[in-house]
């Protein structure tokens, strides 16, 4: 009986989900490598966390959450009905990264609402050469399939909880 094998999607998924809630470290075994793009995709994944290295070994930032699917709103615990899964470290003198992963099987229109002190308007997508604009304090973007982002952006340092809210 013979598994078939992580796509280099899911496998990307899989590994900014296990970011996301807290993971310090990964075990991979792809051997044997079938597709070449596998192996290319995992070179790559191993780049972006090198990467993130700086604010992947701080501890995630407190977070009042508000999240809604469709017409619910969903509460911070229920991790299972969430599409979109995120979440937020800092380090000083460099700002914060925000992870999100789409972890649906279906593209998720995304808008978060990103209500902190001092924050700049441009957002800079990591690993994509992207820049987005803040329109009143959200960032839009459409989420493909099981698709992962690393966000840079500027902002003061909060002493609290800072409030996101995923839509």
């Amino acid at each position: 009986h013979f598994k078939r094998l992580t796509a280099p999607d899911e496998q990307r998924s899989q590994t900014y989900l296990s970011l996301i809630y807290g993971a310090s470290g990964f075990l991979y075994f792809i051997y044997p490598v079938i597709h070449q793009a596998t192996w290319d995709g995992m070179a790559a994944l191993g780049r972006e966390i090198r990467e993130m290295e700086p604010w992947l070994v701080t501890l995630p930032v407190p977070l009042e959450l508000d999240y809604l699917a469709g017409s619910n709103w969903v509460a911070a615990s229920d991790i299972a009905a969430r599409e979109v899964h995120v979440t937020v470290r800092h380090v000083a003198g460099q700002g914060y990264l925000l992870l999100a992963a789409n972890s649906a099987l279906h593209p998720v229109d995304v808008a978060m609402t990103l209500p902190w002190p001092g924050i700049e308007k441009q957002v800079r997508q990591l690993f994509a050469g992207r820049t987005h604009t803040l329109q009143d304090g959200v960032l839009a973007e459409r989420l493909e399939p099981l698709a992962t982002r690393a966000y840079r952006l500027q902002a003061d340092a909060c002493p609290g909880p800072l409030a996101l809210g995923v839509r």
